[in-house]
């Protein structure tokens, strides 16, 4: 009982809108076809991707302190089903940022090891390379390959794999905009200076 009620609690937790939390009003009708900080600045998309990053490492954590190491991996699916589907928004599909951010909070719980190699690899990637997408797909790779190589307890392993295709699986539109060309730069070397 405690797994459903666990698996219902991490889904809302994912629903609750960022945009919301952060000030916003209405509903969050973003496109999906542009990174979050062209549609709402750099501040307010820095904020929303720490209040989505706060959602899966809190319920990531709710999840193994009540129910060990099998909570903990259902929370981090279910939270990040909230989050690409979440049920306050009607349901619509988020943009990328949302999605990867909740995986990585949940991944602070389940692995921080990985974690900390899957940033690193976004930052390099992202500094070397300035483009968004390409950075995400990179470090989810890197995060899968460590865990294939490095494997935790089975059922960690099964949903770090999950989230790892899940993050991959949608983010599909933001490589097709990369490999089109029509991916904008993210300007992170201009901001260092």
């Amino acid at each position: 009982m405690k797994f459903i009620f666990l698996v219902l609690f991490s889904y809302l937790l994912g629903s609750v809108p960022a945009f919301w939390l952060t000030g916003g009003r209405g509903r969050q009708l973003f496109s999906r076809r542009m990174p979050l900080y062209y549609t709402v600045g750099i501040k307010r998309s820095l904020a929303m991707t720490g209040v989505d990053f706060c959602k899966g490492f809190l319920a990531c954590l709710i999840g193994l302190i009540v129910a060990g190491w099998g909570g903990a991996c259902l929370a981090a699916i279910a939270v990040n089903v909230g989050a690409v589907f979440p049920l306050f928004n009607g349901f619509q599909q988020t943009g990328s940022t949302v999605r990867t951010a909740t995986a990585a909070g949940a991944l602070l719980v389940l692995s921080p090891w990985l974690l900390l190699a899957g940033l690193f690899t976004f930052v390099f990637a992202l500094f070397v390379t300035q483009y968004l997408s390409l950075s995400v797909v990179l470090s989810t790779l890197t995060v899968l390959i460590l865990v294939i190589v490095f494997p935790p307890v089975w059922f960690v392993f099964l949903a770090i794999v999950l989230l790892g295709i899940g993050v991959l699986y949608l983010s599909w539109e933001s490589v097709l905009r990369f490999v089109k060309g029509r991916e904008p730069v993210f300007p992170i070397r201009r901001w260092i200076r």
